[in-house]
């Protein structure tokens, strides 16, 4: 993200180092800025490698039980 796009408040992903607008960060109220650390992009990316290796992990045990 450019500067010049960056006309709000911004802060800076801790994934992916990129400064961006807040509106690219879910909100979050247990956090002292109210949204999270990640932005919506990282975030997304994590959740779905969590679901891949859940999903992976059920397969191996259903192997198991066979």
């Amino acid at each position: 993200t450019s500067p010049s796009d960056l006309s709000g408040p911004s802060k800076q992903c801790y994934r992916c180092l990129e400064l961006k607008p807040m509106s690219e960060y879910y909100a979050h109220k247990g956090n002292a800025d109210g949204h999270l650390h990640k932005c919506k992009e990282c975030q997304c990316r994590d959740v779905r490698m969590a679901q891949h290796r859940r999903s992976i992990k059920e397969k191996e045990r259903a192997e198991i039980l066979a």
